[in-house]
């Protein structure tokens, strides 16, 4: 299970976190689907949902979900790990999370993050192989234009120019916010508003 946390976009960590080993692995050419799952062992004190995961589905309609459709999507990677905000991000000509497109010189990435009343982001991020770069780091202090205040929290298409084959992951986060207004005494109350994808792979 992954939980990136908002921390590792600027800090140095003593030990390699699940998260760094994930993205290197990715560098190396392992196409590993990253899994979100939160689950309660007890009656009181558990947060069910602190992470989850989104797939697409061809309804909305409860009774006409098919499982085996959730299970290809969940496979190829086809989703987005949250603890909260709802992130979609797409290429252009369609791509979203785990699928591959082609472009000469980078993509625009459609991103948008939705979030509830009792939470927020303050940062989007994307990752170009693993990488933050100082040029694709948005955050209400330096951007306060491209953030709204109401369920949709930031809609932009952002350019990511690229000379070599990349993939890129959309993080979005508060770095300060908690949990705790919706979870309560749970431990899932420390964690921070986080959202990202599978990667989008790009051959350039």
């Amino acid at each position: 299970i992954l939980s990136l946390k908002p921390v590792f976009i600027a800090r140095e960590q003593v030990y390699p976190s699940r998260e760094f080993l994930w993205l290197q692995l990715l560098n190396k050419g392992h196409r590993l689907v990253a899994m979100a799952v939160a689950d309660a062992h007890s009656v009181h004190g558990n947060g069910v949902g602190g992470w989850r995961m989104y797939m697409p589905s061809v309804s909305d309609e409860p009774a006409e979900i098919d499982w085996r459709e959730n299970s290809r999507h969940a496979k190829a990677g086809r989703s987005i790990l949250t603890t909260g905000p709802f992130l979609q991000v797409r290429t252009a000509d369609g791509a979203g999370p785990g699928e591959d497109t082609r472009s000469s010189g980078g993509v625009e990435l459609a991103i948008r993050v939705q979030c509830t009343d009792w939470i927020d982001i303050d940062r989007v991020q994307i990752l170009v192989n693993g990488r933050p770069r100082p040029d694709l780091n948005f955050t209400r202090k330096t951007h306060p234009d491209m953030f709204g205040n109401g369920v949709e929290k930031f809609s932009r298409k952002v350019r990511v120019d690229l000379s070599e084959d990349a993939h890129l992951i959309v993080v979005a986060a508060h770095e300060e916010m908690t949990l705790s207004l919706g979870y309560g005494t749970s431990d899932q109350a420390k964690l921070r508003p986080c959202a990202y994808h599978n990667p989008i792979f790009v051959d350039v």
